[in-house]
This record gives C-alpha cells, structure tokens and sequence, in this order.
C-alpha cells in the first residue's frame, strides 16, 4: 500500500494512499483544532463549530439537503471532535468523488451560521451533554481525565459545559473558525484507487484553494508535571458495577516508546489469553472484561486501564459474603479468607512488569498479535484512512507506513518491556479513578498502605 505526500498551492498539507482493489474512496479532512484549544469562556465550542458546519451553505441550505446529496450517492458523511482535532469523513463510490470534495470543501468554507441554526443547536448539544452525564462510562472518562490532566489544556472532553454552549454566538464562532481552519491548519489524506494525480487535481480545483495560511499563533505547548504521590479521583454514583480506570502518563507522540507500551497494552489486555483478563476474569471471577488504551499527544501520552466491578471487590475482599457463609462460619468457626480485589491484581501483575523479563514466547506471541492487528486494519479502508490521517498532521516530517510499523515491532525485545515498566509505571505516575459506591476514603487508605508499588 503505497502514500504519497504532497502540498496543495496555498500550503494545505495532504497525502494520498492508492488502495487499488476496489472503486471505493475515504477522505478524511482534518483540522488540528480541538477542545485543547479553548478556555474557561469558551469550553466545547471546537464541538459546536463542527456540528454548524452541518447546518448548510448557500448551495446545499439545510442538513437534509447537504447530507441527501452525500447518501443519494452511496455515500456516507460524519465528523468528530476530539481534544486535539476535528475530523470531517466522507466514504463514497470513487466516481463521485469530485462531488465529494466539493462539497466538503463547500460546508467548510461557505457554512451560513444562521442564528437560529445556532439556538437550535445549542439544544441538540446539550441534550447530548445530559445524555453523558448520565451515563457511567462517560463518567468514568470525565473523571479520569480530571485526574490525570488537571491544569492543563488536556483537562476538558470536547462536549463542552452547559453555560459555555449557551454563551456561544455567531460571531464568537466566525472568530473561532477564522483563526483555526486556515490552510495552515488544515490536512487532507485520500485513500482511492485513483491516481494522485487526479487526486491532486481534483483538489486544486476545488473550494479548498479559497483557504489562507495565517500568521496567528494556533498551538501553545505546555509542560506536564506529575504529581508527588499517586492521584486518585472518585465521583460517586448508585450503580450496579464501579468503574475504575488505572492511569499512568507516559511519553509523547513522536516518542519511539509508544510502540513498546502498544506490546504491554497487548501482554494485559489484548485477548482471551492476556494476562489480566486470565487473572481476573478466568481465575478471581471479579470483571466480566477488561481493556486498556493508549493515547498520544503533542505534549504527553497516557497508558490506561479501564474496567468494571462489585464496589466490594476494588481492594480487597472475603472469599464468600453472603449471609448463609456468615452463619456457617458462625457455628463451625470456618474463617472467612481476605483476597485480593481489582486494584492490587492489577498492580501487582504491573510491579511484575518492571521485576521480571516476560519470556521470548510471549513476547513472540504478543508482536504476532500487534501485527496481525495491523494486517487487518490494511484491508479496511476508514482504519487505513484515520492512521495515516493521524500521522500526516502529527507526524507529516517523517511518516511511518504501516509496513514500516511492522517492522518496527519485530526491533522490540523482552528488556525494553523491563524498561519501559520502570520508566513510566510508578506509585508517583499513578492516577486511580473511579464512578460508583466506593468511597475515596477507602481507595487512600489501600493506596496509603500499598508498599509494594
């Protein structure tokens, strides 16, 4: 699968990869603008903007009539909002695909901001922020990401805050727009099977060209301090199963350590067979399931793990708790055991991380699975589409192919697994957060007294 790099004449960054099996085309355009970029005044509106583009241009006037034309085709169109950017997709037959730009580059240029399109929005918006609130899962990740990027631009989810979405206006958006999707900004990456060159054509001619590199500061780095002590951050809520998400920050995205945590993210939690899931859903009987991610940024990357359990299971607990074990143990003086829980399991599997080398089966077996992974996601035009989006606007100097990416694992050995561990999974680096019944006393005292870590 071949890319090909190359700048449209007003400076718009793209890239192009020839997938010639089928008559399918991804376009993925990117703004490198997301809730990173906003402050207290303005919390959620890089979200906002996204949706208004939407609402209609001259041209296409309302939604129904933008999106119809997208779908008469046979295509698709949608956008998200991350921290750090604002992605627009469309996936159509490759015969259209001039349609296709051309209408993207139209929402994106000539979106009409009607004021009431914005009051209607504003609606939509904030019935999706309840919607999150109210949902454990969202919870759970609004308080992780308190906990591990507290005071920093990183702090806040791209949904925004009620009273920031309500303070938005028409031209508290034009100036957002103004400053952020300029052709400096913005980034382009086709996955077709048509050549480059039409590719390329096809740009040039298109309403994109009417973008204008600026000179204004867009992106202001920041440094990352971790705390003195481990971190912990509960919000309570009456549900059945606590979640609990364990967090360590870890390097940034052009660091070549990420690739070795993808390897210890897959020894955990990658299958059946990874050693949490074994440990804690086979064997203890305390998770239904489990998972762990990694996420990159300019600044700072994050190493988590994310599951769900009985709030009496998170520390430590008795091997039976019901009432007839009680009575039982009351009359026959059958002491009850105390076992581990959720937390120290996964703390200790990680201390044996850092202690001890893992054997070259399993390193073996884990690099298999990463490329295999990767071997799948070839064949799916929207993956392909997003990695190389991904690393055209963080990486766009020295982009890594997927078969690059291949290789890459095949360098890593049992010793940077050993290193690694040590270098980012300390007591110090360690953010614990949770939803539900547990109480935050209870996770400072265990972590108080965990010696080990």
């Amino acid at each position: 699968m071949k890319h090909k790099q190359f700048t449209l004449s007003n400076h718009i960054e793209c890239l192009h990869i020839s997938r010639k099996k089928f008559p399918i085309t991804f376009i993925n355009v990117t703004c490198k603008v997301g809730s990173k970029n906003e402050d207290k005044t303005n919390l959620g509106i890089s979200h906002f903007l996204e949706h208004m583009f939407f609402k209609g241009t001259k041209t296409y006037p309302n939604n129904k009539k933008l999106t119809s034309e997208i779908e008469s085709l046979g295509g698709t169109i949608n956008a998200f909002t991350t921290q750090n950017v604002t992605s627009f997709i469309i996936k159509i037959p490759s015969k259209y695909t001039k349609k296709a730009i051309e209408i993207l580059s139209d929402m994106l240029y000539h979106s009409l901001f009607r004021k009431k399109d914005i009051e209607y929005e504003k609606n939509i918006v904030i019935a999706e922020l309840k919607k999150y609130e109210d949902d454990p899962y969202s919870m759970i990740q609004d308080t992780f990401n308190k906990n591990i990027f507290k005071n920093t631009p990183l702090e806040k989810l791209p949904i925004g805050i009620i009273e920031t979405i309500t303070d938005i206006t028409r031209s508290s958006l034009l100036n957002y727009k103004t400053k952020y999707y300029t052709a400096d900004n913005l980034f382009i990456t086709i996955t077709s099977d048509l050549s480059v060159k039409s590719i390329q054509n096809m740009l040039e001619h298109s309403t994109f060209m009417k973008f204008k590199s600026t000179d204004i500061k867009k992106h202001i780095p920041f440094l990352y301090t971790i705390p003195d002590n481990v971190s912990i951050n509960n919000a309570y809520k009456d549900i059945e199963q606590d979640k609990l998400i364990i967090s360590f920050s870890t390097c940034d995205i052009h660091h070549k350590d990420k690739h070795v945590l993808e390897c210890i993210k897959n020894l955990l939690t990658g299958g059946l067979s990874s050693i949490l899931f074994v440990e804690l859903r086979e064997k203890q009987s305390l998770v239904y399931d489990i998972s762990s991610e990694t996420e990159y940024f300019n600044d700072v990357g994050i190493f988590y793990i994310q599951t769900g359990m009985d709030s009496q299971h998170i520390t430590n607990y008795t091997d039976d708790d019901s009432l007839l074990s009680f009575i039982q143990s009351y009359f026959t003086s059958t002491s009850k055991h105390t076992k581990k829980g959720v937390i120290p399991i996964i703390l200790n599997m990680i201390i044996q991380l850092r202690k001890k080398k893992i054997s070259s089966k399993q390193l073996r077996s884990v690099i298999n699975k990463i490329k295999s992974s990767i071997l799948f996601d070839s064949e799916d035009i929207e993956t392909v589409t997003h990695y190389y989006a991904n690393e055209l606007v963080f990486n766009k100097d020295k982009i890594t192919s997927l078969y690059k990416l291949n290789r890459i694992y095949d360098t890593i050995t049992a010793e940077d697994i050993v290193r690694v561990s040590k270098k980012y999974f300390t007591k110090d680096n360690l953010f614990v957060s949770v939803v539900g019944k547990t109480k935050q006393s209870k996770l400072e005292t265990f972590l108080d007294g965990f010696k080990n870590f």
